[in-house]
């Protein structure tokens, strides 16, 4: 799996992707195309965003005519938002295709993600924070393999009626 910057072409499948996993996000409604392409076209193109994403794909070869020619496949995307430059900080963010999951690509994306911030944007830490709803078995995993930082807090997503605690983490530079 190789890292690539997101392509408009993406974000209608990662739009389908992430409106059947409402329970892990704090965008509480389903998006429409137009707020997708407008989220497209208003951050992840805007360098002076305080987000950064990518696309997680796995090149494919199609033939056609009897010519071959490169393509790949979106294995998933996720970044980095909320970035504070002046405190050297960002939230971690990732989706993986629901169809690739349980596959070490959601541990891959996350290697990944951790490298752009501490190596290349000069982040000193990357926190997330993963509503009990949502896939918290993962993130233990993760946070236990970097032996990152890790707590729960009270009541922070309501979803179907109810609030849910939520595991918080936070990754160092310098941490596995």
């Amino acid at each position: 799996m190789k890292l690539q910057p997101l392509a408009r072409l993406d974000m209608e499948t990662i739009r389908a992707w992430r409106n059947e996993v409402q329970n892990t996000l704090r965008t509480p409604y389903m998006l429409t195309q137009e707020m997708q392409r407008e989220y497209y076209d208003n951050v992840i193109c805007n360098r002076g965003s305080t987000t950064r994403y990518w696309a997680f794909v796995e090149p494919v070869l199609y033939e056609a005519s009897g010519e071959e020619w490169p393509e790949h496949e979106l294995m998933g995307y996720g970044g980095l938002e909320s970035i504070e430059w002046e405190n050297s900080r960002g939230e971690i963010s990732l989706l993986i295709n629901p169809d690739k999951r349980h596959e070490g690509l959601g541990r891959e994306a996350v290697a990944m993600i951790l490298e752009q911030a501490f190596s290349y944007l000069n982040l000193n830490s990357v926190h997330g924070e993963c509503y009990a709803s949502g896939p918290v078995p993962f993130w233990q995993k993760i946070v236990a393999e970097y032996d990152a930082f890790h707590t729960w807090l009270p009541a922070t997503k309501f979803w179907k009626g109810k609030y849910h605690q939520s595991y918080y983490f936070t990754f160092e530079r310098g941490e596995k």
